[in-house]
């Protein structure tokens, strides 16, 4: 069996250099940004205290089919204040049943900021006081309930003497086709998801419990236009591909705050994702169209939003216990509690596989999370959240070619299992008969790991010193670590003599300060943020420091119709990059040693939105956006050191990658909400990109013979159809197509008619219902067609194509409430045991089953 190692990490361990001189004054300059705004004459004026109502007002005319802005006014002049106002949301059903154990959420338009209300036994909802301001208001029932839709309305809180409100009308829950929710990926606050041009899906943690999901890449599978894929089992590299664009283009950020690292190849998220559960978890929202605009680098496709819970409405405990075939077991704790004044959330969890893909294959994972807020004034709002994260997981090695033709495209059969631990077992290639097959899967390598570390934290500092005005500023520090260990065990002649250890240590800490300004049916921001990467490699022979940074400026337009029917948004932003020359060792043949600092490089993107009400619940929508990609560390100096010296891949001189994308569909909902369609047809252009080429070593600067360059690419075109029903009694269904045609690369083979393991064809039907209250089910059916994937060949030292066939797989969910509270689910991953190698001849993990028990009390 793979022996695991055991060390000490320190989650706050930085590599390289302290913050420099310029960074503290853009600190100093945002906190003077932060003083100013809190002494202003128009803050001190708001800050003039009121006494508070003395009873709660009820929220009225509060429709649940559409979004409409309701203004809650004062019974006398208002008058400026930011004294809190509380009120109380009736949440029932179209018959008028109350809804009880509801949870209403207040979100703020301008700035940050959400509050949590649970509704009683008679449906009301009592928020102890929120400051004068707008609010998007949302409900979703308590699971079990025939209503688990969310709706949006709009509020405005006056300022002045507080008073009863008149107005009958309560916020009306119905079971529809799909759960209309708040995003916060579509414009950097919270909007209404059908108000945002770009087209943003949300998945609830709710939701992802019913359907049995644990993890971020099971999560995402199903959603129209997302392609997901895994080398291998879980704890295995993944990606997020979006409308045929690399997972280099898809942005990862965890409220807000990116979640990459940095000594990674692109600087990408690959090595992070599969060590993101969904513990702590509030809901995922998966952005499609550039983000660079508002999330930096990597949005050049999408964006990954992962938000976390604060505390909700009162205090709750959830604890849960799980085992499941192929040596799985996990457990976890949710815990959070809620007051009039601030919320604090912890979350801790721990999952074990003991086997594998190939039954020795182990992976252990450790999460936690935390995050509390604290309202220091009405106005004044500090919170502060912890994400960490320990994987390891053993690897394997890379599938290799076994037969066929030597050119043009092979069709992918995988040698048989036995002839694989054949081959395992220290059997020779030529001496293993393998038939028509033309693949070997990826074999065993029992002492080769891969041992993956992050810890994020961020701080956050909001203020609503008028309705109208609102400021943020945030500080955030990630911290990556990556341990890949090899020794001599395995096929592979190259392995070490005897085992090592290369390390990569990375961070990248961000500080960023916005103001918002917003009244009526306009909404400005204008923001700037400064970043630094450190990356450091350790490795037995050889060790890099790498630093780069950079500063960035952003600014945001919104406007839109009364009532929501139109709306239109804007934004710019500049990003300026400074690289410092990096530190080798041994300095002796540094191919960088006594060569000027890299020069900056700059990007400016920018995306424009909207959508437009056709009327007869049809709606219109479009984006365009163009994003970039910073060139990442190793890209720039990435370089290798053996007995033969030092090997250079990386260019100091790399510009930005830039990708323009565009779309434009419809979305239709019937009146009663039974049926909602929505249709979109996509295109990207890539201009410029960062590519691995071949050079002449006697004329490239570095002497190179292969390396990153700038070079143009192709880009990928196609459209994408979601149809949601609610077909009767409380049952939903979800029908999912994709079609792309994305461009090979420049430097593929002539005979690959495509990008690599992108398929042309997607589908997906997710089904899911309740009978009665105690039991829930859900089916989850994805198709795929067929994929090309390149295979190096060791013999001919040449790359060639292979045609993989499709993806069936299905998984079924199915659970009880034992007694209340006490639930009791199953689940079967993958029930079709259909073994497609979706990430190029990695083996899948097969069928799996699970069983849960999970307790959930307030």
């Amino acid at each position: 069996m793979r022996q695991h190692r055991s060390g000490v990490f320190s989650p706050f361990h930085e590599p390289g250099r302290g913050v420099s001189g310029w960074p503290r004054l853009f600190f100093a300059a945002a906190a003077l940004t932060v003083s100013t705004l809190a002494v202003s004459p128009l803050a001190v004026s708001t800050l003039a205290a009121s006494p508070l109502a003395a009873s709660s007002p009820t929220i009225s005319n509060l429709t649940a089919s559409s979004l409409t802005a309701s203004k809650l006014p004062a019974a006398a002049a208002p008058a400026a204040t930011s004294e809190t106002r509380p009120f109380t949301v009736t949440v029932r059903l179209p018959d008028g049943r109350p809804v009880a154990g509801a949870r209403v959420f207040a979100d703020s338009v301008l700035g940050e900021g959400r509050s949590v209300a649970v509704a009683d036994a008679a449906g009301n909802a009592a928020f102890p006081g929120l400051p004068p301001g707008r609010y998007l208001l949302s409900a979703a029932a308590a699971a079990g309930t025939a209503a688990p839709v969310e709706i949006e309305v709009e509020i405005e809180i006056e300022g002045g003497p507080a008073a009863p409100l008149a107005g009958p009308a309560p916020l009306i829950l119905r079971f529809a086709a799909h759960r209309e929710s708040v995003v916060v990926s579509a414009a950097l606050g919270a909007r209404a998801g059908r108000e945002a041009g770009p087209l943003v899906d949300t998945l609830t943690a709710e939701e992802l419990r019913e359907r049995g999901e644990r993890d971020l890449v099971g999560a995402l599978r199903g959603v129209a236009g997302i392609l997901v894929r895994q080398d291998g089992g879980p704890g295995h590299l993944a990606q997020v591909q979006v409308r045929g664009l690399p997972g280099s283009a898809t942005a990862v950020v965890v409220d807000g705050a990116p979640l990459r690292d940095a000594a990674s190849i692109t600087g990408g998220s690959a090595a992070l994702l599969p060590g993101v559960g969904l513990l702590g978890v509030d809901r995922l929202e998966i952005r499609r169209g550039g983000g660079s605009t508002l999330y930096g680098t990597n949005g050049m496709g999408g964006v990954l939003q992962i938000v976390t819970r604060g505390g909700s409405g009162g205090d709750s405990l959830r604890a849960s216990a799980e085992v499941g075939s192929a040596g799985r077991a996990a457990g976890a704790a949710e815990w959070g509690a809620g007051g009039p004044r601030g919320a604090v959330f912890a979350s801790l969890g721990e999952r074990r596989i003991t086997e594998g893909t190939d039954g020795d294959d182990p992976f252990e994972n450790t999460t936690a999370s935390f995050r509390a807020g604290r309202r220091l004034s009405p106005g004044l709002r500090l919170s502060a959240r912890a994400s960490w994260s320990n994987a390891e997981v053993g690897l394997n090695e890379n599938p290799v070619p076994v037969g066929g033709p030597a050119t043009g495209v092979v069709e992918a059969a995988a040698v048989a299992p036995e002839t694989v631990r054949a081959y395992e077992g220290g059997a020779a290639l030529a001496d293993l008969d393998f038939g028509a097959a033309t693949v070997l899967p990826a074999a065993n390598d029992p002492d080769a790991s891969q041992r993956t570390r992050f810890l994020s934290a961020l701080v956050s500092l909001a203020g609503n010193p008028t309705p109208a005005l609102a400021w943020t500023v945030r500080y955030h520090d990630l911290t990556t670590r990556r341990e890949n260990t090899d020794g001599p065990g395995g096929v592979n002649p190259w392995d070490p003599a005897a085992p090592q250890t290369i390390s990569y240590a990375a961070g990248i800490r961000t500080g960023s300060a916005r103001v918002e300004f917003g009244g009526g049916r306009h909404r400005l921001l204008v923001g700037a943020e400064a970043e630094w990467e450190r990356a450091r490699t350790v490795d037995p022979a050889f060790s890099t420091r790498l630093r780069q940074s950079g500063l960035a400026a952003v600014v945001q337009e919104e406007l839109r119709t009364a009532e929501g029917r139109a709306s239109l948004r804007a934004a710019v932003r500049f990003h300026r990059f400074e690289t410092r020359g990096p530190e080798l060792e041994p300095e002796e043949g540094s191919p960088y040693a006594g060569t000027l600092p890299p020069p900056g490089a700059t990007a400016v993107t920018a995306d424009f939105s909207g959508t437009a009400a056709l009327g007869g619940g049809l709606r219109l929508r479009g984006s365009w956006g163009r994003g970039f990609r910073a060139p990442s560390l190793y890209e720039r100096f990435g370089t290798w050191y053996s007995t033969f010296g030092y090997s250079v891949f990386g260019d100091p001189r790399l510009e930005p990658e830039f990708t323009s994308a565009a779309d434009l569909g419809l979305d239709w909902e019937s009146a009663a909400g039974g049926v909602r369609f929505r249709a979109a047809a996509f295109r990207s252009r890539r201009p410029q990109i960062i590519a691995f080429g071949s050079f002449d070593a006697a004329s490239d600067p570095f002497g190179r013979f292969g390396g990153y360059e700038n070079t143009p690419a192709g880009g990928a075109r196609g459209w994408e159809t979601d149809l949601a029903l609610a077909p009767g009694g409380r049952t939903r269904a979800r029908l999912q197509y994709t079609f792309t045609d994305a461009d090979a690369p420049e430097n593929a083979p002539a005979e690959l008619p495509a990008a690599w393991l992108l398929p042309r064809h997607q589908g997906a039907a997710l089904l899911s219902g309740r009978v009665g209250d105690r039991f829930g089910w859900a089916a989850d059916l994805h198709l795929s067609s067929s994929m090309h994937a390149p295979l190096y060949d060791p013999d001919s030292f040449s790359t060639r194509v292979f045609r993989f066939a499709g993806l069936r797989r299905l998984d079924l969910a199915a659970s009880l409430e034992v007694v209340r509270g006490l639930t009791l689910r199953f689940v079967v991953e993958d029930a079709l045991d259909d073994a497609a190698f979706q990430s190029g001849g990695f083996r899948p993990p097969g069928r799996v089953f699970r069983a849960n028990l999970e307790w959930s009390g307030r």
